[in-house]
């Protein structure tokens, strides 16, 4: 059972839609005041991917945590066809210590 749960968590950490979270999260001077840097994130604590003919959802809460705090990383994000471009609902970062909510960019970094 631990197994298939490393397993699953691992999957859903891979997907494009939590990579682009954390990176948003991580270049994001508001969180980095209210949590710190770096930012470290947990094991997936609650979370689904779903996909159904061309249409893709995902949601996901992150405990991630830095050197002044913790919080949760929230992504909602769905797109309808496998080359499409994933559309992000919610992506956002609670504070753990105050219930803020800190909205991230769903826009992608510039190239480097």
């Amino acid at each position: 059972m631990i197994a298939l749960l490393k397993f699953v968590n691992g999957k859903l950490k891979d997907s494009e839609p939590y990579q682009f979270a954390m990176a948003a999260a991580q270049r994001d001077e508001t969180v980095a005041a209210a949590l710190g840097s770096p930012l470290t994130a947990g094991s997936v604590t609650s979370g689904s991917f779903n996909q159904s003919n061309f249409r893709s959802s995902y949601n996901m809460a992150v405990p991630i945590s830095g050197p002044k705090g913790k919080g949760t990383l929230r992504i909602v994000a769905s797109k309808v066809a496998t080359d499409a471009d994933w559309t992000y609902d919610t992506l956002d970062v609670v504070v753990s210590s105050t219930k803020a909510t800190i909205e991230l960019s769903k826009k992608a970094p510039p190239p480097k």
